[in-house]
């Protein structure tokens, strides 16, 4: 006996058929799209070649700190290409970053001994290096120079040993800097008979004295003190030799007019000894050490004046 075959039942060969489109369908443009929780979305990545493009148009700019950040990036994405770090390294000099620069161009080497460019880049960063550290050190002499000679000339500071001679009349054991300093004072009173003299103090004295207690009496002092105060001023009666200096009763001195001169000729023989040239010094007064000439002009005035080896100072309210 035949056995009746069953008839297809097109319905639900259909909903089959859209099912199974439906499954296809989500798994592929569905699921992809849904964040897992808890887990971070994959982060697009760059390649390595398109940072170091970004770098190198970022250095062309001139903007360095985002170019050495742009190196950073390619060096992460691929830690093994010497060439970023060499060029990572030349941005770092330019900068300053001299220490940054050697360990970069090391890195370079690590990775290729025998890269001549890595070894080039180390090198000029050390050069820098060798002259940031030597002209570190030679600011700090200088500015210990300075501080050492303010402690011997200055008014301003209590203890220096002009305010100790100015007020016991007498300094023991002066320095050398002290006596050669109040014998180039006598050679330019001399020379100027008298116009220069540091023992007008006591003069300023009485006109800084009168004007903190009288500031409207634009006349300042009386003739009668004065008189008075100039019967106190001559250098011809300093007292300078090797044991002591002494000033007569009365007397007392001021090193303004040339002690920023003398400092400022220390500083340049400390900085020329220790093989500087093309410098210019400006402490109060200008000082070029020999080597490019500097132009040098009053504020608000077209006349210059070229400086080498040589110095200029002014004294007026625009200078």
């Amino acid at each position: 006996m035949r056995r009746r075959r069953k008839r297809i039942n097109w319905f639900w060969v259909i909903v089959l058929i859209i099912a199974i489109f439906a499954v296809t369908y989500f798994n592929r443009y569905v699921a992809p799209e849904i964040l897992t929780p808890f887990v971070d979305p994959p982060t697009p990545t760059r390649m390595p070649e398109s940072l170091i493009s970004e770098a190198e148009e970022l250095f062309e700019q001139g903007k360095l700190l985002q170019s050495i950040t742009a190196y950073e990036e390619a060096i992460r994405s691929r830690p093994d290409d010497p060439s970023a770090y060499i060029a990572m390294a030349r941005v770092q000099v330019f900068i300053g970053q001299y220490e940054e620069a050697q360990a970069s161009a090391e890195n370079a080497l690590l990775l290729n001994p025998n890269n001549s460019m890595a070894h080039a880049v180390r090198a000029w960063s050390l050069d820098f290096l060798g002259e940031y550290l030597a002209a570190e050190a030679a600011i700090k002499a200088c500015l210990g120079e300075i501080s050492r000679l303010e402690n011997e000339f200055s008014l301003y500071r209590a203890g220096s040993a002009l305010n100790r001679l100015n007020a016991a009349g007498q300094l023991t054991a002066p320095s050398h800097d002290m006596r050669r300093l109040l014998q180039l004072c006598r050679q330019y009173c001399d020379l100027s008979q008298g116009a220069f003299d540091p023992s007008i103090q006591p003069l300023w004295q009485l006109y800084a004295e009168h004007f903190v207690n009288h500031p409207d009496d634009l006349a300042g002092p009386s003739p009668d003190a004065i008189r008075a105060v100039q019967q106190h001023i001559d250098y011809r009666r300093i007292a300078i030799g090797a044991e002591a200096i002494h000033l007569e009763p009365g007397m007392a001195l001021t090193l303004n007019g040339i002690a920023q001169g003398y400092i400022t000729d220390r500083v340049a023989d400390l900085l020329r000894a220790r093989g500087w040239s093309d410098v210019l010094l400006n402490l109060g007064e200008i000082r070029a050490l020999p080597g490019r000439p500097w132009s040098v002009a009053l504020p608000g005035r077209v006349a210059t004046l070229d400086l080498t080896n040589a110095a200029v100072a002014t004294s007026a309210g625009a200078g």
